[in-house]
C-alpha cells in the first residue's frame, strides 16, 4: 500500500503542476489581448500566479477580477 502511495503522489504532484502551467498559459494569453491592465499588473505576472497559486484558485481569482460581474462596475456605466 505505501508503495502505492509513494507511486501515484508524485504523479498526481507532477500532473497538478502540468494543469497549473496549461492554466497559466491560457491566463497570460486572455490577459496579453486585454488592454487594459488590473492592477497594473503585466499579462507575465498574472500567468505565473495562476501558475503558484494552483489552477482552481488562480483562475477563479483572475475570473473575479476580470470577467465577472465584479470585475469593473464602471465599465458598465461607460457603454452606450
Amino acid at each position: 500500500m505505501t508503495d502505492l502511495i509513494a507511486l501515484y503522489v508524485p504523479l498526481a504532484l507532477a500532473a497538478e503542476r502540468v494543469i497549473a502551467a496549461i492554466a497559466g498559459y491560457f491566463v497570460y494569453k486572455d490577459a496579453d489581448q486585454r488592454t487594459e491592465l488590473t492592477y497594473n499588473l503585466n499579462p507575465v505576472w498574472w500567468g505565473l500566479a495562476v501558475f503558484f497559486a494552483g489552477p482552481i484558485l488562480g483562475v477563479a481569482g483572475y475570473w473575479l477580477i476580470h470577467h465577472s460581474g465584479l470585475a469593473r462596475p464602471a465599465a458598465a456605466a461607460e457603454s452606450p
